[in-house]
This record gives structure tokens, sequence and C-alpha cells, in this order.
């Protein structure tokens, strides 16, 4: 134990930290039992310290004398602590508080128009904007998917507060999800949805906030502030909440602590419908939490992984309900922020009072990571002046409300005929009468087909999106030129129009595959849902369309799309006849 490191000498080396938990997780995941490898405080006796250990997450623990030698967990893996933990599995939270406010904001109650028996009511974490959207109408909602979507509830469906009969807020909206995403941006899906590496839990969902009352107003009638209410009001003496932490109630900024070790053992604040207001700390930044599957029947499990995970501060702390708990059942949708009002995290669990015995006093709450949260539902948070974090209505990478400003050369292509050169640059021209009708004769041909009538139609439903984020989403830019993308279309236009014979299988090292592969799994990730379902759906057939061994012109694809259709239609004569032969 001579040679342990310290937290401060974790803090001061994290590269070399993470590096160990990451073999540590290869060395442990083998053992039976063992769940997940994340890092964050130490536990002892029910009490989290300061030391930071890699944190072994398990099914149950087990004395070790009931376990073989290779079945132990260490307590020390190079240098460093451990500590083995069980998953906490929470709960999701839904409660009965039916406290009305007039101006809607974050930390009030919020419940959909599902059954009364199941629906599930939450907290409305606070107003959210559409990215690269400067309008008036552009005020959405952010809560838990599984606040929004319960009792079978979706897109369309109203969302009320408190409860449905009394302020109707407005429709919920497509696109939320309670699931394991890949992360960070740009990374496949893992071949095992167990793998906890490379995906973070996201439990999320919006619904638009309607401003009008009648068709064709223009007046807002509908009030909200873009802050959290009570964030700063110190609480009735004897309430248990703790003192006021913060100066504003406007959430000043976006802060990204997915994988940030200084953020374990820092203050965090909520404002819950059920509990108010509460003061908690972060005890780690990677932790996998169980919880049911609120869109299945039981015994069915979610488990997500890379949460945020929250302790009461200080320990032992009573909320305004009696009990040891940062949050509780109804607190699900809180937004999380730090100490300087930055948001930090989307909470979705809660600990369990009702099981038999209750979870403890001290008992954790898990949290999404909110920049992931803010990413998949493509929206930004409305921060006060300043504010300059991805997510934040004010980030100027065109995470907010502005798109990023662009030089006119990379602003995307200017209207009309273009003529490119090799290298990806363009001049605007107009076309001959010649490139005029060779274009168009391509065209006719291709949706002439099965599959070229069907393509034709997808891109011109998803082709605005996709010049969108080719010109303004950083991730989506990087593997645009990184891949040649701008070369690539140099090539597709000038063969289109007649100046070049073929169109080449590679450019300076790049093949038609490797871009076309990073660009369907960059734009799946940051596109918006026609999109997403568009790549799903066609993906396939316009990756092996355009990379097939012959492929070297325009005549080229269209031949062999006749020849696959043609070799269809037999198979499904062949098919037609069997079927007829066997009734026979």
């Amino acid at each position: 134990m001579a040679d342990l490191k310290t937290t401060a000498q974790i803090r001061a080396a994290p590269d070399a930290f993470k590096a160990a938990c990451a073999r540590a997780a290869e060395a442990f995941r083998k053992i039976e039992g063992v769940e997940s490898v994340g890092y964050g405080l130490k536990q002892t006796a029910g009490q989290f310290g300061n030391e930071l250990a890699i944190i072994v997450f398990v099914r149950e623990k087990k004395p070790a004398e009931a376990l073989a030698p290779a079945e132990r967990i260490p307590p020390v893996f190079e240098e460093y602590r451990t500590d083995v933990r069980v998953v906490p599995f929470l709960r999701l939270g839904a409660c009965d508080n039916t406290t009305k406010y007039s101006t809607i904001q974050g930390g009030i109650m919020i419940e959909n128009a599902g059954d009364s028996v199941d629906r599930k009511m939450g907290t409305l974490a606070c107003i959210v904007r559409r990215r690269n959207d400067a309008g008036r109408e552009n005020v959405y909602l952010l809560s838990n998917a599984h606040v929004m979507y319960a009792s079978g509830r979706g897109a369309g469906d109203d969302l009320s507060h408190p409860r449905p009969g009394e302020t109707t807020l407005g429709p919920i909206q497509d696109g939320g999800a309670l699931r394991n995403i890949p992360w960070p941006p740009g990374t496949p899906p893992p071949a095992d949805p167990n793998d906890p590496e490379h995906q973070v839990f996201i439990d999320c969902a919006i619904a638009r906030l309607n401003l009008d009352s009648c068709c064709g107003c223009t007046k807002d009638t509908t009030a909200y502030v873009e802050s959290i209410i009570d964030l700063v009001a110190v609480t009735p003496p004897g309430a248990g909440r703790g003192d006021a932490v913060h100066g504003s109630n406007r959430i000043t900024d976006v802060r990204d602590v997915f994988g940030d070790l200084d953020f374990a053992g820092e203050i965090v604040t909520k404002v819950g419908r059920t509990t108010g207001k509460t003061v908690g700390k972060c005890v780690s930044v990677i932790t996998t939490v169980g919880i049911p599957d609120p869109f299945n029947p039981p015994p069915a499990r979610v488990r997500g992984f890379n949460c945020i995970e929250i302790a009461p501060e200080p320990q032992g702390q009573l909320n305004c309900k009696g009990n040891a708990y940062f949050a509780e059942e109804g607190d699900s949708g809180s937004l999380v922020v730090d100490s300087a009002n930055r948001a930090v995290g989307l909470l979705f669990s809660v600990p369990d009072p009702t099981k038999v015995p209750p979870d403890p006093p001290n008992s954790t709450c898990g949290a999404c990571h909110i920049v992931p949260v803010l990413e998949h539902l493509r929206i930004c948070i409305p921060c006060a002046a300043g504010a300059t974090g991805h997510g934040s209505s004010l980030a100027n990478d065109g995470s907010g409300l502005a798109p990023i400003a662009l030089a006119p050369a990379q602003s995307g292509l200017p209207a009309g005929q273009i003529v490119f050169t090799a290298d990806g640059a363009a001049s605007q021209t107009m076309p001959t009468e010649d490139q005029a009708r060779r274009m168009h004769a391509h065209l006719e041909e291709f949706r002439s087909t099965r599959l070229g009538l069907r393509l034709h139609a997808v891109f011109d439903e998803v082709r605005k999106e996709v010049g969108y984020l080719v010109r303004n989403v950083r991730p989506v830019k990087v593997a645009w030129g990184r891949h040649q993308g701008p070369a690539w279309l140099a090539h597709l236009h000038n063969h289109i129009a007649g100046h070049t014979p073929t169109i080449p299988h590679e450019v300076k090292g790049v093949t038609r595959r490797a871009l076309l592969v990073k660009m369907r799994e960059v734009l799946s990730i940051y596109g918006n849902n026609p999109l997403y379902a568009a790549l799903a759906e066609d993906g396939d057939d316009v990756l092996e369309m355009l990379t097939f061994e012959d492929c070297d012109s325009v005549a080229d694809l269209i031949a062999w799309i006749q020849k696959r259709e043609r070799e269809q239609d037999v198979e499904r004569a062949r098919e037609k006849q069997q079927a007829v032969e066997d009734a026979s």
C-alpha cells in the first residue's frame, strides 16, 4: 500500500488513471457477475469520501470466502484503489404534486394525457430551443422520455401542467429516447449492446410550448421564463433543503462533464416538483444505473451506461419529505446544475423508499449527461449573457441559435450550374443546351427504375438537411473535408455535365466506399429523423449501387440498377409460379 496513488496524484495525471481503468475493465469484466467498470469516489460504510477509485459494478456482493481467488476484485489495481459496488437499481419518478404556476419554467410539475391509472408525472427541466432557429415560436420543454411517453403516449399527444384538463402546454415531439447511444459523436454502434465502452445513456424528450391560443395569433398568451423556479430561493427553516448556493435563477451555461475526473466531488443542485431544491455531490461521472424498462412489462430492465451519480450533500441531509435522498419520485426530469448554475445533467432515476427494506439513507440518484441529450434532440439551452458552452443558446459552433459563421467560399454551393475543379473549387456558370439535355436524360433514365424513382424522392426530402449539416455542423464538416467530399462532388458534377467520361474510384487516397461509409455514420448521428430513417432504409442500397467494381460512369450505375431489377422480377415470377404449383 506504500505506492498507492493519492487522489491528488490521480487528478494530476488523469490520462494515466483512465488508461488503468480501461485495463481494469478488460480484466474484471471477464469475471462472472461484473456489470461494468468505471471510476468515482470510494464509498466506505455507506459514506462517500473524497478519494478517487476504480469502481467495479457487480450484480450482487458476495463474501470473499464464497468466491474463488480468480473471482475476487483486488483492493488495489496498478497502484489505484478499487471499490466494489452493486449496480444501483433505482426507480423512475412520478408523484401527485398539483401546484400550479401561471408562468411556465423549469422545476414545475408536468404530466402527459395518458390514462389516470398509469400516466407518469415528472418535472420540467427547462425551456429549450431547436438549434439554428431564432424564430419567436421556437420554444420547447425538456424532460424525460419516460415521463412524456408514458402510457403509450408520444408524438402529437399533449403535455399538461400540472395535470390534464388544467393548462395544456403543447404537443409532445417525436425523437425522444430512453436508451444507450454511441458516444462520442462519430463512434459506430458497439457490436455488443451490453458493452459500456463508447456508449452513454439518455432518457429525454421535448414538447412544443403553444404560445398562441387562437389560429393566426402572434401575441403570446402562454407566459414562460427561461429560468428554474426557486433555484436561488432560501428554503424555510427546518425544511431540510439547505441554503441557497446560487445567485440567479437563470442557467448560466452548459458544461460537458463526460469523463471529467475533476467533477467527481463537486456540488450540484436540482429543483424538482416533489422535493424542491436539494443539494448533492457528484460521486461519479461514469456510473452504470439499473432501472425498470418503462415501455415493456416487468421484469424488463434497462442498464444505463456512463451516467452521473449523485448523493445528498451533506450526507444524511434530509429533504423536505424527511428522507436522506437527493431526489424522490416525481423529480425525474429535473435539470442538474453545478455551483455556477451551468447545466450538467438531466435527472432520471431516484431511490425507492417503498422497497422492503427501503433504499437506505444516502442512496444515490442517476442523471444523464446533458450534452448527449442536447446532441440527440438537436436543441440548445437558453443561457445568460457570456455563455460559450456547446449546446448553450449563445454557442458559436452551430450548437446554439446561430449557425457557424463561415467564409463565403465555405458556405456552400451557389445557385445555378456549377463547374468544379478536382480540388473542389467551384465557379458559377450557366449550363449549355447540350449539358442541360444530358443531365435531364440521365435523371429520366434513373427515375425510370424503381430504385431510382424512390431514391430521387428521398433525396428531394433530405437534401436541405444534408446541405445544412455539411455547412454548419462541425463533425459533419470535418468528415466531409477529410474524406475529400468537395473533390468527389467536383468529379461527379463534371462527369454528369459531360466534362469527364468517368468517375474515379479513389481521390487522394480516399475510396468512394470510405467516403460513403463515413458520411452515412455522421449523418445518422447528427441528422434529423427523416434523414436518419432514409439512411437506415436505403443506405445499404446506395452503398452497393455506388461502389460495385465496374461502376465507372452514370451509365454503368443505371445499367447495374436495371440488371438487378430484372433479376428481382425473374425471382418474383419464379416464387409466384412455385406458390401456384404448391397450392395445386
